[in-house]
């Protein structure tokens, strides 16, 4: 379990939660959520804006896979969650799966301070 705020950019602020954590992170690009200020004819460029760009000022939350189901349907629950990935120890870095079942590495890129 662990949380941060997504300030800098979802991709690094994960990686640093993820590396904090000792583990690496699949993401799912087609569950990322992108913000109308950045929808463009390009889906490519768009989610790169969504990976990268920072001030989003959402949160990053680790659960158990058993507490997704619960926290998605909670009605106290006063924000719209969404699930981008899961955590695993089968390797430390940031990789995501496209619509055509195909991994590449996510380069964590955003506002370092």
């Amino acid at each position: 379990n662990a949380a941060t705020d997504v300030s800098d950019s979802l991709s690094l602020d994960l990686d640093t939660l993820a590396s904090a954590s000792g583990v690496g992170v699949d993401i799912d690009y087609a569950a990322v959520p992108i913000s109308s200020d950045v929808l463009e004819p390009d889906p490519e460029t768009a989610l790169r804006h969504a990976l990268c760009d920072g001030e989003d000022f959402e949160l990053i939350l680790s659960v158990p896979q058993s507490e997704i189901g619960r926290l998605m349907s909670d009605p106290n629950v006063p924000v719209q969650l969404c699930v981008l990935g899961i955590a695993t120890d089968e390797h430390s870095e940031l990789r995501a799966i496209d619509d055509e079942g195909t991994w590449s590495t996510v380069t964590p890129r955003g506002y370092i301070h």
